[in-house]
């Protein structure tokens, strides 16, 4: 028999006084049972409705006391379970912390290692919440509750989410719906479900699309570009990453009206960052607001240079800007004067503080550069063989510069970081002679790399700061990087770095890109020689580091930083 204890607490007064009830009933109906024979024929019943009745109940009341009791049977182990394990003495809020952070741990992995996409990031995370579900009803509704687990929403033809997992996805997204949102996008099928995005356009902070086709960028941004409804548009934060961008055709452009582009730039206006790499807009009509502060433009063929300087008068509202960031952007040499294409474009941006440019033909570079007139900002110039060629809308009339024609165009301008591409496998872009004439136009210069897998003696040599001379104009060097295996010349190598030790802080040693043809060159152990250079470094420069592979230009910013 169910005893009952005197208890002080009425959750549990009431569960056994509902247990004690049940019981007695029980005990009842048993009784019943067991005289209902009997009894019904004293009362005259006919058999065959006594047998209906019975069969009805068996069918009916005792399947679903059967399941009644099964459930609770079940209910009641959970509970005892819980009250046993030691996270349940955890408050909801300490445990629901514990998610966001086995949650998000991808994320803060890729942004420590840059080793994963973010698709892969983005799977990561839903793979993680997906498991904490899995472990107890407890652990569920606590991840259930945290509105901020559920901010990155992916959208996507090519992630397969089960459908168990995608129906809590949506009920965490509708209890949530004062939660900001960030939308990540990979996809290649029109039929590809978009409809997530309707009733919660208001809620999202940031919008990143990777790899997938103009016309279907432009599905996700109408539906930013249309939203009329009671709640503004919280969107601060765009990132459109495709592949590849050749020439592009009608088709290729996102926006292709001018009411579609109209309808964008009104969007623009609310961005603090916006990236677009290998996606096709009409910049010569594109509006930036004050609220911009980070600005980056990469494998765009943009057409002739005064596109490039419509572009550059546009981004002047853009007086918050601090990241500008231009990579691989393509401009051809046109008919329109030079001064009359700067005198056009020349803009002033106050706060601007870091200015990345790489890949860039000489043309290009030198609108880019002329153009913008503040200099309180720390510019880092990546030279590639482009920067030494006028290019043109025919390939064959690209016409090459000199070394001069680059020193002249920078002597006006504050760089703070020169990266010396290559010209081939074994050659910088630069000549030994070329990068010391470059170098004494450069007083401003802190940071210098050089990728080469060997460096020969005369790169040394000319980055030997005369100790007999105080020329104040030479550059101060404080990081030197090198992606080189061999150092040809150690005697001379020490020397310069002996020359500079009055400014230089860091010394970097990194592998180039492995190119198999070579890899029998680049794979060689130093020899002793090389071996005794790394104990002098360690032991003569404050910081000296050795990387694995040389790294290449700057990765997307991750825009899903979310305030948890």
């Amino acid at each position: 028999m169910f005893d009952k204890v005197d208890s002080a607490y009425p959750a549990i007064q009431r569960w056994e006084g509902a247990g004690i009830s049940l019981f007695n009933a029980l005990e009842n109906y048993l009784k019943l049972c067991t005289s209902l024979g009997n009894e019904s024929m004293v009362d005259g019943a006919p058999p065959t409705y006594l047998a209906a009745r019975i069969e009805a109940a068996l069918g009916s009341l005792h399947t679903t006391l059967g399941q009644q009791l099964a459930r609770s049977q079940s209910a009641l182990n959970q509970t005892r379970n819980q009250m046993l394990s030691p996270l349940h003495n955890f408050p909801e809020e300490v445990l629901s912390e514990i998610f966001i952070h086995v949650a998000f741990d991808p994320l803060n992995q890729s942004r420590r290692s840059g080793s994963h996409s973010t698709r892969d990031c983005v799977v990561d995370v839903h793979r993680a919440i997906h498991n904490l579900l899995a472990v107890c009803t407890l652990w569920r509704n606590v991840a259930i509750n945290r509105g901020a687990l559920w901010s990155i929403v992916p959208l996507s033809d090519k992630l397969k989410i089960p459908q168990d997992y995608k129906s809590i996805l949506d009920r965490a997204l509708h209890l949530h719906k004062g939660v900001e949102l960030n939308l990540f996008a990979i996809m290649h099928d029109d039929a590809t479900d978009i409809s997530i995005l309707a009733n919660r356009v208001s809620q999202f902070r940031t919008v990143n699309i990777v790899n997938t086709p103009p016309h279907m960028i432009r599905s996700i941004l109408t539906t930013f570009t249309d939203w009329h409804g009671p709640n503004p548009l919280r969107l601060s934060q765009l990132s459109v990453h495709n592949q590849y961008n050749q020439s592009p055709l009608a088709e290729d452009y996102i926006m292709q009206s001018f009411s579609e582009q109209q309808s964008f730039n009104r969007l623009t206006k609310n961005l603090d960052l916006l990236q677009i790499k290998a996606a096709s807009l009409h910049w010569e009509t594109i509006a930036f607001s004050a609220r911009l502060t980070t600005f980056r433009l990469q494998n765009v063929p943009l057409g002739l240079d005064v596109k490039l300087a419509a572009l550059l008068g546009a981004l002047s509202s853009a007086t918050q800007l601090r990241e500008l960031k231009i990579i691989n952007v393509i401009t051809s040499r046109d008919s329109t004067p030079f001064q009359t294409l700067v005198g056009h474009s020349e803009i002033w941006l106050p706060n601007l503080k870091t200015f990345y440019t790489e890949g860039l033909y000489f043309n290009t570079l030198r609108v880019l550069l002329l153009s913008i007139r503040s200099r309180s900002h720390h510019m880092s110039f990546t030279l590639t063989p482009r920067s030494m060629k006028f290019h043109s809308l025919l390939s064959s009339r690209h016409e090459d510069i000199t070394s001069d024609e680059l020193c002249e165009l920078l002597r006006h301008v504050p760089v703070h970081s020169l990266d010396l591409h290559r010209k081939n496998y074994l050659e910088p872009v630069l000549t030994a002679v070329e990068l010391e004439k470059l170098i004494e136009v450069l007083p401003l210069l802190e940071t210098l790399y050089i990728r080469t897998p060997r460096l020969d003696g005369d790169y040394c040599m000319v980055l030997e700061r005369p100790l007999e001379l105080n020329i104040s104009t030479l550059p101060s060097l404080v990081h030197l990087g090198f992606s080189c295996l061999i150092i040809m010349d150690p005697e001379a190598f020490r020397r310069m770095v002996e020359s500079r030790s009055g400014s230089l802080q860091r010394v970097s040693l990194a592998k180039p890109y492995l190119n198999r043809d070579c890899a029998d060159d680049e794979e060689v152990e130093l020899d002793i020689r090389e071996e005794e250079m790394i104990g002098w470094l360690g032991e003569n420069v404050p910081e000296y580091t050795r990387n694995e592979y040389y790294s290449g230009s700057p990765s997307f910013q991750d825009i899903f930083q979310e305030r948890w």
